[in-house]
């Protein structure tokens, strides 16, 4: 287990949505506004991470579950760090939990937007490339793809972007917040099988967070097209929506729903079928999808 725990510290190069890893709490902000020195500022994050040891526990966890699910070789590496963490395990001992101290005070020094001030860095910890923190609602972006990326990424399980877009749009409408892992491990088993190196893995990861991004921009602005305007388009968008629906089910409360879902369902089912209703996709389901979106409890 110790060997695995070491190797952990490397996930951030070969796991890059690790980047996304980090605390941003009202207790982390707390801690870390009321340090005043480098060495404050580094134990106070330490000393939150050790109340959050059983949220990073079952986050590692699950990651490890959706890493299986695509046939990766980092699967063992990160049930031991979840397990380790589980006994006990010094968090300083562990690598990833150092990143994951590291990321944090970034995000926090980032949303401050003080370039020059008490808190320079310490020399043990590297802030010179910290990420932009992620706006409410949204998951931090990768580079942006170039044009046919993702679509060949997709292309060997049989899918299309209309299909990730219906999937995305899914999840981002659903009645309650769906948590990144929870989405995409049903996503990497459809996936997954057919992305034959880790490299492309990691790589299919980083494309769908500025395609999520983009989704939650297009329901929040009123004029923003959701469906595609190809009619023979919307078969398969309606799967990839109906397929988010199922594979998330316990963030689709029928009490949220409201009659109105099961109509809207409905039309989506008949639509994967060919049997499509116009007047349907161009105003009430739009309007119903952003509706959904306004009242997502997180």
């Amino acid at each position: 287990r110790g060997r695995l725990i070491t190797a952990s510290q490397h996930w951030p190069d070969t796991y890059p949505v690790l980047e996304s890893w980090f605390e941003d709490s009202d207790e982390t902000v707390a801690a870390l506004e009321s340090a005043r020195s480098p060495t404050a500022l580094t134990r106070a994050m330490w000393r939150v991470l050790e109340g959050r040891r059983a949220h990073w526990a079952v986050v590692i966890a699950r990651n490890a579950l959706l890493l299986s699910a695509a046939g990766s070789t980092h699967t063992d590496e990160f049930l031991a760090v979840a397990a380790a963490l589980k006994d006990g395990r010094d968090l300083k001992k562990t690598p990833v939990m150092g990143f994951i101290c590291e990321q944090s005070i970034m995000v926090w020094m980032d949303r401050r937007d003080v370039p020059d001030g008490p808190f320079d860095a310490p020399p043990d910890m590297p802030f010179a490339s910290s990420p932009m923190a992620p706006a409410p609602g949204t998951m931090p972006n990768a580079a942006p793809e170039t044009a046919g990326e993702l679509a060949k990424l997709l292309q060997p399980a049989g899918l299309t972007e209309p299909w990730i877009e219906g999937y995305l749009t899914g999840i981002c409408t659903a009645p309650i917040f769906v948590t990144p892992s929870d989405w995409l491990t049903p996503l990497l088993h459809i996936v997954g099988p057919s992305l034959k190196t880790e490299k492309k893995l990691t790589h299919f990861v980083d494309l769908l967070m500025p395609r999520y991004n983009g989704t939650v921009a297009k329901l929040r602005a009123p004029d923003e097209g959701l469906i595609p305007a190809d009619i023979p388009l919307i078969p398969i968008w309606s799967d990839g929506y109906l397929t988010a629906w199922e594979a998330t089910k316990a963030y689709w409360p029928a009490k949220a729903l409201r009659p109105q879902g099961k109509t809207i369902r409905n039309v989506l089912e008949q639509a994967t079928e060919g049997r499509i209703d116009p007047s349907m996709f161009r105003a009430a389901l739009p309007a119903w999808l952003r509706e959904r979106f306004a009242e997502q409890k997180m």
